[in-house]
């Protein structure tokens, strides 16, 4: 019997980093989910920091946050490793 290969989609996640944190530490915090969706046979499409916006209400008081959007090829085991980390 031949094992059954999973089916590799599309999907874009869209998550908020907090505005405390410094730049370099909120692109290093980017690129370990990248390396985190690469690492569950996940191909990155496209990788990018919208920069600090104000969100409609305040999360844990911070009226603002840094946004981040990625688009990538995977299977649901990349899907559910991304999730669960953040």
């Amino acid at each position: 019997m031949e094992a059954k290969k999973e089916r590799r989609r599309h999907y874009e996640t869209i998550f908020i980093v907090a505005p405390t944190l410094t730049d370099a530490a909120s692109k290093e915090l980017a690129e370990k989910y990248a390396k985190l969706v690469e690492s569950k046979a996940g191909t990155m499409l496209r990788q990018d920091d919208w920069g600090k916006k104000k969100m409609a209400y305040e999360i844990e008081k911070h009226a603002t946050g840094r946004y981040y959007y990625f688009r990538y090829i995977g299977t649901a085991a990349a899907l559910n490793a991304l999730e669960r980390s953040l």
